[in-house]
């Protein structure tokens, strides 16, 4: 279960969307009757209204779940973490955008994810990887100092969020730290 580390997967589908770090979201307890579940942050603090780039920076549960059912984020969310490297199957619901998967994620494929973030909304491949969308830690195969069958691996890096979006991104995950 990847918790609060698969939020940033949400925020880059709301910043790809047009939602700026600056549009304000509730947080509050989400109320049962109105959402179908009860949804509270840690120790039950709640700061009011906030802005999304607050709202990351406090991994505020309540403004997030908020902010993926007003602006139909779900399956973008869902979308969004595939196209950036998580190959898991995801299920689509409101404890996805908090990291509550019914199948969770391997490390490796959230450091993968995440280095989209670094390449500014690229994802990196690799032509030695057997699928496009994994990645390849394998720089050239070779015997003594010949290449092996002329197998070198060449990066391709292919936009997935535009680069405001993983610009904010970035700037609203160092504010995390």
């Amino acid at each position: 279960q990847p918790g609060s580390a698969f939020k940033p997967f949400a925020l880059a589908a709301a910043l790809n969307k047009g939602i700026s770090l600056n549009s304000t979201l509730v947080s509050a307890k989400l109320d049962a009757a109105k959402y179908g579940y009860e949804v509270n942050n840690y120790e039950d603090q709640y700061a009011g209204v906030v802005s999304l780039y607050e709202a990351t920076v406090s991994s505020d549960n309540t403004a997030y779940v908020r902010l993926a059912l007003e602006n139909n984020l779900i399956g973008r969310t869902a979308k969004m973490a595939h196209k950036m490297g998580i190959r898991t199957a995801l299920s689509e619901n409101a404890a996805m955008v908090l990291g509550g998967l019914r199948v969770g994620v391997t490390p490796m494929e959230m450091a993968y994810a995440y280095s989209t973030f670094a390449n500014g909304g690229r994802r990196a491949d690799g032509t030695l990887a057997p699928d496009s969308g994994e990645p390849v830690a394998i720089e050239r195969v070779s015997q003594g100092r010949r290449l092996f069958r002329k197998q070198r691996n060449k990066t391709k890096l292919r936009r997935v969020m535009n680069e405001q979006a993983a610009s904010d991104a970035v700037s609203a995950l160092q504010g995390v730290v």
